[in-house]
């Protein structure tokens, strides 16, 4: 009986090793969004956006937020569970007033921020920037940017809001649109990929270790 139990327990302790670390994919969902244009929220809407106008002084510029269900969607995961994180939404032609969006085989930017306070007040970088260039492939196309740091950031709750503000800086006299959380089938997400939480492996071990414990001491 006592040989049955650990071979048992080194056959689940090898499963618990043989589990890629990268097994788990998480897709968190959008909890609010918006942007911040001419000092107002435009929330609810179906599209966001992101500009720079030129006159120095930023009053037309356009800012986009995004909130996510960190709570909901990756309840139970730590910060040292993800591998990797990435922002994906669906860039669209302009929507609405502002700039002449990015041409297709043109390069922008965006600078992407955790936002750290009320969605409604003004906005509230926080942390290490996101810098990430790219280039028009298509009029729709979805677009990914890796922001692992600010969600292992929110998990260790770093911030008061598990939400992120999305600008395009350096003037070049375009803008981005894209799909908001209301635009069905094209909604913004997260993709985390994760460490996978081992449960069943990890009760099944505790189990048979503590059988083993229990046949020790009655021997």
């Amino acid at each position: 009986m006592k040989k049955l139990i650990f071979l048992s327990l080194f056959a689940v302790l090898f499963l618990g090793f043989m589990v890629p670390a990268n097994a788990a994919v998480v897709n968190v969902g959008v909890v609010e969004d918006g942007y911040l244009g001419m000092g107002n929220w435009y929330m609810a809407r179906e599209y966001a956006k992101a500009f720079e106008y030129n006159f120095g002084d930023g009053a037309y510029d356009s800012v986009a937020y995004t909130n996510f269900d960190i709570e909901g969607d990756l309840a139970g995961y730590t910060s040292d569970m993800i591998v990797d994180a990435s922002l994906i939404f669906y860039m669209t032609p302009q929507q609405g007033a502002g700039l002449t969006p990015v041409p297709v085989d043109e390069t922008s930017n965006f600078a992407i921020n955790a936002y750290d306070g009320v969605y409604d007040q003004t906005p509230g970088y926080a942390g290490e920037t996101v810098h990430y260039d790219h280039t028009v492939t298509a009029q729709y196309e979805w677009i990914s940017i890796d922001i692992t740091d600010i969600v292992q950031a929110w998990l260790d709750g770093t911030y008061d809001n598990n939400g992120i503000e999305i600008s395009s800086p350096g003037y070049d006299g375009y803008g981005w649109y894209w799909n908001a959380s209301e635009a069905s089938e094209y909604t913004p997400y997260l993709e985390v990929n994760t460490v996978p939480i081992p449960g069943a492996i990890y009760l099944l071990g505790t189990g048979l270790l503590g059988l083993a414990g229990l046949k020790r001491r009655k021997a």
